[in-house]
Parts: structure tokens; C-alpha cells; sequence
């Protein structure tokens, strides 16, 4: 639904992990354990996969550098 309503439009679809591990490992045709080893998916990184004439192609996965200046805030942490 999400690709033939937008057929020729740049989307971002945001998701829980599991659901890009399942789509990697379905795309390369690889199981759990050895898409865990090579292609880890970090919490809040970015997989950028292209869907051109029904065609995917998988460019980035995991991308997580842009978080490189965010900290990790726990709440309950005395100042």
C-alpha cells in the first residue's frame, strides 16, 4: 500500500527494529543469527533502502552516526 500510493516520492516509514531486521534478513536471505552478527540495527539509526521499478535495494542499514551528540538521560540519575 505504502509504495503504490506513492510511487516516485521519497517516504520515510519509521518502525521497531525487529520489523528492518526481518526485511534485511528477508532481502539478503539470511537467518537471525548471522543478520544480528553483520547488519546489527542500533535503536533510533536509519536504513535507507530504494524501490525503484519493483526492485528493492538496500543502500544503508543502521545508520547511527548522526547520533554521535546525544547522551543517554536517565531520569533517576542524581545530579
Amino acid at each position: 500500500m505504502i509504495l503504490s500510493e506513492n510511487d516516485g516520492k521519497t517516504v520515510l516509514v519509521a518502525t521497531h527494529g525487529g520489523v528492518i531486521r526481518l526485511l534485511i534478513e528477508t532481502y539478503f536471505n539470511i537467518t537471525d543469527v548471522e543478520m544480528r552478527k553483520k547488519y546489527p540495527v542500533y535503536n533510533a539509526s536509519l536504513t535507507e533502502v530504494d524501490y525503484v521499478n519493483g526492485k528493492a535495494n538496500v543502500r544503508n542499514i543502521s545508520l547511527s552516526e548522526y547520533l554521535t551528540n546525544v547522551t543517554n538521560v536517565d531520569p533517576n540519575q542524581k545530579k
